[in-house]
């Protein structure tokens, strides 16, 4: 089978999907199955053992996000020396996830971030690959983020069923098998056409001096949401007390909205700019995070699930990978993933800072990132084009 031909099946709409294409949604839909899982599995481990120690879960964020401070360092190999060679490090994210099954709570920061740091590597090759083979295409990339969604948002719900029924160990052990293959499926379909290997060290340089006020923003914006929803995930869990259910509301159900908005972005990345997008998305945030703050029952989880995360994701990731060459398409999609990083720094300070800080304390400062970060970008579309 020929990984640039179309699958050799007799479902005519499969036909017309390139296998590569397929094997990367596959990809994404998996490791993000393992991913929602890891998320509520850690978040019901948290919440049942601890209660609502914001200063413990302010460090597993952290934990969970600082480690992607090399996913501009894994794209830039890719294209460097070659992108499916990183994929191979996305294997080892597996290990992690196997032993939280068998350690205590004490290690999760620890092993969190081990987990994140060899998926950091290796998906911006990915991610990189994808872009560079569609020319940045936001319909493309949206497609792509929706099998992503997919799969985050069943993660929840089935971890909540294997806790459910057959405990926390099960549950991590079914999220590093998933994991682990995941990245088998994206070596095999890795399409030779991207490969990548073309770019040098100072073609990445270069790079930075022109994109850094629009990495600023991102950073700013990933702080505040990250600040806010890391903690106020306590505060769900502990109004949702079926550990099913809760896995529905954090996940399943946000992702079934996103499902349906990604398209919808992706469309509109096509004909503006995508700074403008996470502009929206920012000012969302804002809106959104105020409402969180203040509401309780079914107005909560609708806010909960209000899609404001494809903005940012779209907005950003497009805004990098279109002022930037083919060549450096990995180290435009690492460059999200070290915004996240260190926005997650940022969280980690604030929580080691602040060792008993309320939900008031960090609302104030969730809204002191989001606003710089809505200024800034306002900026920045003004003096390109004009808002």
């Amino acid at each position: 089978m020929s990984i640039r031909g179309g699958l050799p099946i007799g479902f005519p709409v499969l036909q017309k999907i390139e296998a590569w294409r397929l094997g990367f949604y596959t990809y994404f839909l998996l490791v993000n199955l393992g991913f929602g899982m890891y998320l509520t599995i850690s978040r019901d481990m948290v919440q049942y053992i601890l209660g609502y120690n914001y200063s413990f879960m302010s460090i597993v964020v952290a934990a969970e996000n600082i480690p992607l401070i090399v996913s501009a360092l894994g794209g830039g190999l890719g294209d460097i020396i070659g992108r499916r060679l990183l994929v191979l490090a996305g294997t080892l994210s597996a290990i992690p996830l196997f032993l939280l099954g068998f350690l205590p709570i004490k290690y999760l920061p620890l092993l969190a971030g081990t987990y994140i740091f060899f998926w950091s590597l290796a998906q911006p090759s990915i991610t990189g690959a994808l872009l560079h083979a569609t020319s940045s295409s936001g319909v493309q990339y949206s497609i792509y983020a929706v099998f992503g969604t997919i799969g985050w948002g069943i993660g929840g719900p089935f971890a909540g069923v294997l806790i459910s029924t057959y405990g926390w160990r099960a549950a991590w052990i079914a999220s590093g098998i998933i994991t682990l293959l995941s990245f088998i499926i994206a070596y095999l379909f890795f399409p030779h056409t991207v490969i990548g290997g073309e770019a040098s060290i100072g073609d990445l340089f270069r790079t930075l001096r022109s994109i850094y006020p629009f990495f600023t923003a991102n950073v700013l914006t990933i702080s505040g949401f990250l600040l806010f929803y890391g903690n106020y995930s306590l505060i769900l869990r502990g109004r949702i007390s079926d550990p099913g259910l809760y896995g529905l509301v954090y996940t399943f159900i946000p992702a079934v909205v996103g499902i349906i908005t990604r398209p919808l972005i992706g469309l509109a990345s096509e004909k503006i700019d995508p700074l403008k997008l996470a502009f929206t998305g920012t000012i969302l945030y804002i809106l959104v995070i105020s409402g969180l703050y203040y509401s309780t029952g079914l107005l909560m989880i609708i806010l909960w699930a209000f899609p404001i995360f494809p903005f940012i994701d779209q907005g950003f990731m497009l805004t990098y990978s279109r002022r930037l060459p083919g060549s450096l398409q990995a180290f435009a999609s690492g460059l999200w993933g070290t915004a996240f990083s260190i926005g997650g720094l940022v969280v980690f300070v604030i929580g080691l800072m602040l060792r008993h800080n309320s939900l008031e304390t960090i609302y104030f400062l969730t809204l002191l990132f989001l606003s710089t970060s809505m200024l800034l970008t306002g900026w920045l579309l003004k003096r390109n084009r004009g808002v």
